[in-house]
């Protein structure tokens, strides 16, 4: 499995979804043998800086920051998994799509989806490709790292 491609995850929150989340990403190659490629946990972003340094050290990250903008230009990381509060997930979330050519939303807000109804709020890259399903679970996932 050293052979396999590694790609850099940065997870927005700290709290109970950040646990689950890591742990599902730490369990793909268990799920998926063999799998599409190895997720690292590369950083964790909060707000409070005592809190996100715990977290960081029990799910398995390499560093933790308080500033979103570190983990989301972070050059190593390909995947970033908004955590945050439904409030929280506006700014974070366009940053990002500007950015990659794929996009993925687990669960997007009405908030969200409105705003990246609108052309402007698209990816300018031609090949970029955006996801927005209701739910989706490791299988879909696995498959998503595939291409």
């Amino acid at each position: 499995m050293s052979s396999l491609r590694r790609i850099g995850v940065a997870i927005l929150g700290y709290a109970f979804m950040c646990k689950a989340h890591s742990h599902a990403f730490k369990s793909i190659p268990h799920f998926f043998y063999p799998p599409p490629a190895i997720p690292e946990l590369v950083v964790v972003y909060g707000r409070t800086e005592e809190k996100v340094k715990e977290a960081a050290a029990n799910y398995g990250f390499k560093k933790y920051v308080t500033d979103w903008r570190k983990a989301i230009n972070d050059p190593e990381v390909e995947i970033v998994d908004n955590c945050l509060p439904n409030n929280m997930h506006l700014e974070p979330t366009l940053r990002q799509l500007r950015k990659v050519s794929m996009f993925y939303a687990r669960n997007p807000s009405p908030g969200i989806v409105r705003k990246l109804s609108s052309l402007e709020m698209l990816p300018e890259k031609p090949e970029s490709r955006l996801w927005l399903p209701s739910t989706i679970g490791l299988c879909q996932l696995s498959s998503l790292l595939e291409t």
